[in-house]
């Protein structure tokens, strides 16, 4: 009787520091450690008290394979790694909008593993791909040029997931004009934001990147275009730290290639439903 009167007051002192302490799910649910009326069976209250003080004891645990924190993605730290399959399993580049002399195809389903590079004050969360498609998109001529940004949104907007995506972008974009349509069209217009570049090089020391199972470093393109009356300059990822510059003129047929490395931005009410995020066998998977 002596045991029984001090589980008591052990789950009496329980509730209290609970009901005082604890103001978010974070840990556990409610339903871990009370019993409904209607599904309760055992008619000893010694033997129910028993259980409801076993499920007390354990509040505070992580069980191997459950994730201990509320499930939400706006939760989730910078750096976290997210499994995430874009709709688009192809996509024709049109040589329309390059400037080169064929179409390209790209297969944005194949990448499917991001990494988290900002958390935003809705919480949403921005995510860049840890790899990129063994594909080179090249921009050429004069046209190519004034075309590029414009070109590489309408690319970065095929890694989208209808699902659980609000926005994507290509690296460094930040609200340039997509297209010029003259000479004059939009000169100047080179906002040259590090932002992305700075987040992605925080966390993996580079900011280029190889395909999927691939070893051989690919650079990438960088959301930058500075028009002049009679020239186009744009530029691309090539390693720690260097540009690559390109500038045309009228008459130019200059054509160089790269890939582009995506940011998706994610639903911050996206639930995950198991990972750990902390690495590359273990990304947090939604559901």
């Amino acid at each position: 009787m002596q045991k029984f009167k001090k589980r008591i007051l052990i789950l009496l002192a329980f509730m209290i520091v609970l009901s005082t302490t604890v103001t978010a799910a974070t840990v556990f649910n409610s339903k871990d450690i009370t019993y409904s009326n209607s599904a309760t069976t055992k008619k000893n209250v010694k033997d129910s008290l028993d259980e409801l003080y076993t499920k007390a004891a354990k509040v505070g645990q992580c069980p191997e394979g459950n994730l201990c924190v509320e499930n939400k993605i706006s939760n989730v730290p910078i750096g976290s790694y997210i499994s995430l399959t874009p709709t688009s399993t192809s996509y024709t580049i049109s040589k329309d909008l390059t400037g080169y002399t064929k179409d390209v195809v790209i297969h944005p389903n194949k990448l499917n593993l991001w990494r988290v590079i900002k958390i935003n004050i809705d919480g949403s969360v921005d995510a860049v791909s840890v790899y990129v498609e063994n594909v080179m998109i090249y921009i050429s001529g004069l046209e190519g040029c004034r075309n590029f940004i414009g070109t590489l949104q309408t690319i970065a907007s095929q890694y989208q997931n209808t699902k659980y995506t609000t926005a994507t972008r290509s690296m460094g974009y930040e609200g340039q004009s997509a297209y010029c349509s003259s000479d004059t069209g939009c000169i100047g217009n080179g906002k040259d934001t590090l932002e992305d570049e700075t987040l992605v090089k925080n966390l993996f020391g580079d900011v280029v990147t190889t395909p999927p199972g691939g070893t051989s470093i690919l650079y990438s393109w960088r959301t930058y275009r500075k028009v002049t009356s009679n020239s186009c300059e744009f530029m691309k990822l090539q390693d720690d730290g260097a540009l690559g510059f390109y500038t045309l003129k009228d008459g130019s047929t200059y054509s160089t290639g790269s890939t582009i490395r995506p940011i998706i931005t994610i639903k911050g009410s996206a639930n995950v439903v198991s990972g750990d995020g902390k690495s590359v066998s273990s990304p947090y998977i939604l559901g």
